[in-house]
């Protein structure tokens, strides 16, 4: 029944030199050095992520990473001061996101970098027609769609007019909390995730004859990245810890995407504890998202569109 969209054609080949994307990527490493978006080790953990994404034998997962890359970084500059005001840092500094370090990097992309290397296998030394093929191929794009989503909702989803509603009570709680959703920002990660989609569908289907499937694979990778950042947020919401201050009732947060180990908010009575249990960090939260939702989607496309 949905045989129409399971043999996709191979991504296709650059034309030009291998070398060629390599510069992109030092292009890319240079871009963040200059803006300061990235910490030093966090510029050449993205060298090392993107080379091998580059060194896939088609474009796609590089288009993936820079279309990922370019569209947070400008998201998360987009307001920044009027966000740096909705948050704090366990110092009492103004919050905000400041330059990614290597951890971070790697939360939001080992899982496809994992998938890149068994699928650059498949196309050389087995068979690029094999149907396991797309199912990794898949898993790649479920991957960026995951975290993608994830980023744009958090760094838009924060400039909502109205506060969120925490997702695992549905009662109004601060701006910046873990768990919170909004129209917003959900609305934004159903974006993302077609953001996601339609880069893949350019490389994958003929836009103007394969109509049809450009079109399923773009509300396939929508509804990946919805469910994406809903799970990112019961995850945040549980598993971990959102601290505000009692003062200006705005949440502190840890630089990096690190674990709060500096406030005690049970014992110390200038802070109070919003939601979720002190146990994951915020990118051991968004590695286990983008794993989970990476599985769920490669497990979605093997049930109805593998024989």
């Amino acid at each position: 029944m949905l045989d129409f969209i399971l043999n996709f054609p191979q991504p296709i080949k650059p034309s030009f030199p291998f070398y060629t994307s390599d510069l992109l990527v030092l292009g890319l490493a240079f871009k963040a050095y200059k803006s300061r978006g990235l910490t030093h080790l966090g510029i050449a953990s993205s060298v090392a992520t993107g080379l091998i994404h580059t060194h896939h034998p088609t474009l796609l997962p590089f288009s993936l990473l820079a279309g990922f890359y370019l569209t947070s970084s400008k998201f998360t500059k987009l307001k920044a001061d009027i966000k740096a005001s909705l948050t704090q840092h366990p110092n009492g500094e103004g919050g905000g996101e400041g330059p990614r370090n290597a951890t971070q990097v790697f939360a939001n992309s080992i899982v496809a970098t994992s998938l890149i290397f068994l699928h650059t296998h498949f196309y050389y030394f087995v068979d690029s027609s094999y149907p396991w093929s797309n199912l990794l191929l898949i898993g790649i794009i479920c991957q960026y769609a995951a975290v993608c989503a994830d980023t744009w909702s958090s760094e838009l989803g924060i400039l909502s007019k109205s506060n969120p509603i925490l997702i695992t009570t549905l009662k109004p709680c601060p701006k910046g909390t873990n768990g919170g959703v909004s129209p917003l920002g959900l609305g934004v990660a159903l974006g993302a995730g077609a953001f996601i989609g339609t880069i893949s569908s350019l490389f994958l289907y003929s836009p103007t004859q394969q109509f049809l499937q450009c079109g399923a694979l773009i509300a396939f990778t929508s509804v990946m990245g919805l469910f994406g950042s809903v799970l990112d947020s019961v995850l945040g919401a549980t598993l971990q810890q959102s601290v505000a201050s009692v003062d200006k009732n705005i949440i502190v947060e840890s630089e990096g995407g690190g674990k709060l180990t500096d406030i005690d908010a049970t014992k110390n009575p200038d802070y109070k504890v919003v939601s979720g249990y002190n146990i994951l960090s915020n990118n051991q939260v968004n590695l286990l998202t983008s794993a989970i939702t990476t599985a769920v989607g490669m497990g979605l496309w093997y049930l109805f569109f593998l024989p």
